[in-house]
């Protein structure tokens, strides 16, 4: 898990992401990207019921997300993140996962 820190918590955040952060779209992930006003990374993930119906399943991508996170967290300078995954996610594997999520954080 992030620390609560690093994590975007409020509707408040989100919206403010999304009216004046970037997105860039791969193949299972848009990633939407805004400097930080407090000099910190901090990342939201959204993972909708049109991913997968089972909160299970939801959740597991989520912690897949987590994790490779957690893996690119100190090249990523202070930005906020959100991360919003497509469909086409459920089947992948953390590897591709992973691999995506760090080609899109690249600035």
């Amino acid at each position: 898990m992030l620390p609560r820190r690093s994590r975007l918590h409020t509707a408040r955040e989100y919206r403010e992401m999304f009216r004046r952060g970037r997105s860039r779209r791969g193949k299972f992930l848009t990633v939407w990207m805004k400097p930080s006003q407090t000099k910190r990374w901090k990342f939201g993930f959204v993972v909708s019921n049109r991913v997968a119906k089972s909160a299970v399943t939801r959740n597991t991508i989520k912690r897949r997300l987590r994790h490779a996170v957690r893996a690119a967290a100190p090249t990523i300078d202070a930005y906020e993140v959100v991360v919003i995954t497509q469909p086409q996610a459920k089947n992948q594997s953390y590897a591709t996962l992973n691999q995506e999520l760090t080609r899109l954080l690249q600035p």
